[in-house]
């Protein structure tokens, strides 16, 4: 999972970036690299600059600087360059075997470690998203939706989904996919009919977790759950500003004032937990994190049942 921070140890954070194993990273508003050290408590930085960070869910780190690609060599703690790409726009891992990116010119390539080169792709996206499962998917430039050949192929390619314009395209950890629109629509993708189906309206904010464990918000704040029997957004009592889903029991949300609730499964109510903080995350591995006003960066301790700042080098 990713998501815009600002502040760690007094630096303004442009994007975070959780693997699936708990790895986490960071980048600077002046492309600093971070990583988060869990025995340390604390963020060290990493020598390098970096304009994006990519995790795979295998804890893989793949970095984006002025349109070069480098992987992280976790043996010699360095990030090393990996050449043959024409420069990249944005890059998408889903693993240290499937990584995607797209050229200045939204042209699609994938990295092959195989063979140590890139191999281009047919057709143009504007973006594109990887899942764990190895399935990708993107959006090209009028919302149109496109899904990707295998990986293991030796040329893959995308070939366009029928589906609506999207604005946004999320592909979960376990290969499910929702989309947004502009116009505020919840759709998401049927695996077995292989079809988008319209999930709600006026929908301002979408978290889904794993095994289509999805919780949005309507602009009015108020709270929704998927149900998987009736495909259908269930109200949930409560009104949140934004809301983060990691695992099945891993809800949090936030308040318009800061305050900070997360879901009882078993009570099927919110607890508020102490604090006020301006922005939430929340890995695929349930750790939680947290910005507060003053740019602060903190992580919820289970054991404590509180928060611990989370200083910088």
């Amino acid at each position: 999972c990713s998501s815009d921070l600002q502040g760690v140890g007094g630096v303004t954070l442009s994007q975070i970036s959780v693997g699936f194993n708990g790895a986490v990273w960071a980048t600077a508003s002046g492309g600093q690299i971070y990583r988060f050290n869990p025995e340390l408590g604390a963020w060290e930085q990493i020598a390098g600059v970096a304009s994006q960070i990519s995790v795979g869910a295998d804890g893989s780190v793949w970095a984006l600087n002025t349109g070069e690609v480098y992987r992280w060599n976790p043996l010699k703690q360095v990030f090393e360059w990996i050449p043959g790409q024409q420069p990249l726009a944005s890059i998408a891992a889903g693993s240290a075997s499937n990584l995607w990116g797209i050229t200045t010119g939204q042209q699609i390539t994938r990295y092959d470690p195989s063979t140590q080169s890139w191999i281009a792709c047919s057709g143009t996206l504007a973006s594109l998203g990887v899942a764990a499962n190895g399935s990708v998917w993107g959006l090209d430039s009028n919302g149109g939706i496109h899904q990707s050949a295998p990986a293991f192929v030796s040329t893959p390619s995308f070939h366009q989904i029928a589906g609506p314009a999207l604005a946004s395209l999320s592909a979960t950890l376990d290969g499910n996919v929702w989309g947004l629109d502009s116009s505020a629509n919840l759709y998401a993708y049927n695996l077995a009919s292989q079809s988008w189906s319209e999930i709600a309206s006026n929908v301002s904010e979408v978290s889904a977790g794993f095994g289509q464990n999805v919780w949005a918000l309507d602009t009015a704040g108020r709270i929704y759950r998927f149900d998987t029997l009736s495909q259908m957004l269930l109200p949930v009592p409560g009104a949140l500003a934004q809301i983060a889903v990691g695992g099945p029991s891993d809800v949090w949300g936030m308040n318009a004032s800061g305050f900070i609730y997360r879901y009882n499964v078993q009570q099927q109510s919110w607890n508020q937990v102490p604090g006020v903080l301006a922005q939430i995350s929340v890995g695929f591995d349930g750790t939680v994190w947290g910005i507060n006003g003053g740019g602060q960066v903190y992580r919820f301790s289970p054991q404590a049942q509180t928060w611990f700042n989370v200083a910088g080098d």
